[in-house]
């Protein structure tokens, strides 16, 4: 689990860079320092037997 001091301690660098936990969710760093938490989820399919793995609910991050 990404606690919120590990959050606040995050810096941006020369490239955007992700952080992530063992349940699959990421954090990513842009490069001017805006963060965005992603968690994993299915797409929905375009036909029935597809699953598409995407990071849907992302949300900003207030540092």
């Amino acid at each position: 689990m990404i606690t919120d001091t590990e959050l606040r301690k995050l810096r941006p660098k020369e490239k955007a860079f992700k952080v992530a936990d063992r349940e699959g969710m990421y954090v990513t760093i842009s490069t001017a320092g805006t963060s965005s938490a992603h968690a994993p989820a299915l797409c929905p399919p375009e036909y029935p037997w597809q699953t598409v793995p995407c990071a849907c609910g992302a949300s900003r991050i207030p540092v």
